[in-house]
């Protein structure tokens, strides 16, 4: 009989979640006053808008000022963010070096004319015409300078010049047909639309009038449009393809849109934006496999801008793929044990940096923790995601293991519940019996226990000690513990456990130094709150079951990736996201690919000093390069 039918008489007894394994780390928000940036790690960074604009952007145009191409993405950049003064002078100096000439007085001119200095614009734009030939971008930004200067005659002419020179400019296309819409209606929207259509290799028109035709529910004539559109596109542009999927999704035309929009789509070009939409129509025709190969192909471009979109979607085909919910068979509960710290647990030799253990060591045994959620209790046994409480529950035993182990003298063994056949964590609702328990733990001096009751703000965790074999009480304490800062609650966790332990005559437990200690309380919190995402790629990495229940893979490494970097001087952590990075790479080498250029980066800035951990490391990045270049 397994422990979970002992415990709770059956598979639709209440109090058990099965928890998909997942270390996804909360989402901050941002504010209007913040802009994001993203480091060469690719972790999120956030500063004041002021300060970018006063000190990051001189120094970015500075160090591009006679790199052509650079600085122009850089001006193009700015003033799509707003800084039109601060790109006057670089825009400037851009017209005087641009092999490029009439591409660079377009640019300078598009921000005198955001300056209204509409004149200016005008001088430099005839200048450059005159010198370089027509150019349709250039002629409607000619027509805006001279509409600012009241001009409407001479403007319109300019205007219409530019689309037969280029009909397939956004701007002017838009703006002639928004003039037409406000002298004659939608009727005389419609005829620009057609007008410009007329004008040979056109294709933006088209897509207007194909938009209309589908406001009027004639799909045909709207895809023979497209098709039309299409076939003169080469190659396609992401905003040509991000509208064409965009209206056909809108228009509720979803097998047209994959039709039309798969064969075109290209990762470098079309990004996010354009895989979005094709997702999306794959998920709401269910067709759940073809929207994961197309989240996978974005993931593998590492853009760190498109990671929060991408783990949107993860969640959402999890949840079109019913991986999650109330489950109807009985389950059947066991324990992976753990007898290491994580960072050492693997292939790599990392446990030669453990301290020794004598045969003879007392062993203390931690048992995952119980919990009481806030909301109302499950009535059976159901599939969820990993949230915080079911962090809590392991990280903190794990973490108090590790301590004993790496800080005493004694011998630690933490015990993890698992449905059997699914890999998902089990997360119980009720405190562990001891009696049901026994089987388990005999082997032990001493077993931890921890519940949390979640029903309060703070929650409460409460903390048994026993001893074996009888399982007597030998000591209890509650703590109350803050999800938003868990200095004080683990640091009072770990000397009230020790305290009580090292009391213990029977015990013997003496203090050791270790290597691997952690050197603050801050960064006790970073390294607790990560010790489950190398749970998760540990225990997936072990699983039996062709699809390990675990999600969000990368958000993982991601904060793994993130600790060592923030704590670089720190071998535990070090070791502990090569240890994962290892495991993952058996499993998905396809993942760690996208990672190799980051650990070596870390490896190159941030060398761990002389000892037996940095050949230890060494050898580490070689096994992990071997091991995705194998697959």
């Amino acid at each position: 009989m397994s422990i979970l039918k002992k415990l709770f008489g059956g598979a639709k007894s209440p109090g058990i979640v099965i928890k998909p394994q997942s270390g996804g780390a909360p989402e901050k928000a941002n504010t209007g006053d913040l802009v994001t940036v993203f480091d060469q790690f690719g972790r999120t960074l956030q500063m004041p808008k002021e300060t970018w604009r006063t000190q990051v952007l001189p120094a970015n145009l500075t160090a591009k000022r006679n790199d052509a191409e650079a600085l122009y993405a850089l001006i193009v950049s700015a003033l799509r963010d707003g800084y039109v003064a601060d790109v006057l002078e670089p825009a400037r100096h851009l017209a005087a070096i641009d092999p490029q000439p009439l591409r660079a007085a377009n640019l300078l001119g598009v921000v005198l004319l955001q300056l209204n200095r509409h004149e200016e614009a005008r001088r430099i734009l005839e200048a450059a015409l005159a010198t370089h030939g027509e150019e349709g971008t250039a002629l409607t930004n000619l027509a805006k300078a001279y509409s600012g200067l009241g001009d409407v005659d001479k403007a319109d002419s300019l205007l219409w010049r530019a689309i037969e020179r280029d009909p397939n400019q956004e701007n002017g296309l838009l703006w002639y047909a928004a003039i037409q819409k406000e002298r004659g209606g939608p009727e005389a929207q419609r005829e620009a639309f057609e007008r410009a259509a007329r004008v040979p290799n056109s294709w933006r028109p088209q897509l207007w009038l194909a938009r209309e035709a589908l406001s009027r529910g004639d799909a045909t004539r709207a895809a023979d449009l497209y098709r039309h559109a299409l076939s003169r596109m080469e190659p396609v542009p992401a905003d040509a393809l991000m509208q064409i999927s965009c209206d056909l999704g809108n228009g509720g035309q979803l097998s047209l849109l994959l039709e039309l929009c798969t064969p075109e789509f290209d990762l470098q070009r079309h990004g996010v934006q354009v895989g979005n939409n094709l997702i999306k129509a794959n998920l709401d025709l269910g067709r759940t496999k073809q929207a994961r190969v197309i989240l996978e192909a974005l993931y593998a471009q590492q853009r760190p801008d498109w990671r929060e979109v991408l783990t949107d979607w993860e969640r959402r085909i999890d949840d079109a793929e019913q991986r999650f919910g109330v489950v109807e068979e009985q389950l059947n509960l066991q324990f992976l044990s753990l007898e290491q710290p994580l960072c050492a647990h693997g292939r790599l030799g990392f446990e030669a940096l453990l301290p020794e253990k004598l045969e003879a060591a007392p062993r203390v045994t931690f048992l995952c923790g119980t919990a009481t959620p806030a909301g109302p209790e499950a009535t059976q046994p159901s599939v969820q995601r990993t949230d915080v409480l079911g962090q809590v529950t392991r990280s903190i035993p794990i973490y108090l293991a590790e301590e004993i182990y790496l800080r005493y003298t004694g011998k630690t063994r933490v015990l993890i519940p698992v449905v059997e056949g699914r890999g998902g964590f089990a997360l119980l609702g009720m405190p562990w019996r001891f009696e049901d328990l026994r089987q388990s733990i005999h082997e032990s001096d001493a077993v931890v226990l921890m519940h949390a009751d979640a029903r309060t703000t703070p929650w409460q965790l409460k903390f048994s000690l026993l001893s074996l074999p009888a399982g007597s009480s030998l000591a209890e304490w509650t703590l109350p513990f803050n999800p938003e800062d868990s200095m004080a609650a683990l640091q009072a966790a770990y000397e009230r456990l020790t305290g009580a332990l090292t009391a213990l005559p029977d015990m013997k437990l003496v203090r050791t130094p270790s290597p691997l200690s952690l050197s603050t309380p801050a960064d006790v919190q970073s390294y607790v709150w990560c010790l489950e995402s190398a749970l998760v790629i540990s225990t997936a990495n072990a699983a039996t079951n062709k699809e390990p229940a675990i999600w969000g893979e990368r958000s993982l490494i991601d904060r793994l990736l993130d600790l060592a970097v923030s704590l670089p001087a720190s071998i535990r952590c070090r070791i502990l996201l090569l240890n994962a990075v290892e495991k993952e790479a058996r499993r998905r080498p396809d993942i760690i690919k996208e990672y190799l250029e980051k650990l070596s980066l870390l490896q190159q800035r941030h060398p761990l000093g002389a000892g037996p951990a940095t050949d230890l490391v060494a050898g580490a990045m070689k096994v992990i390069g071997g091991s995705v270049a194998a697959n």
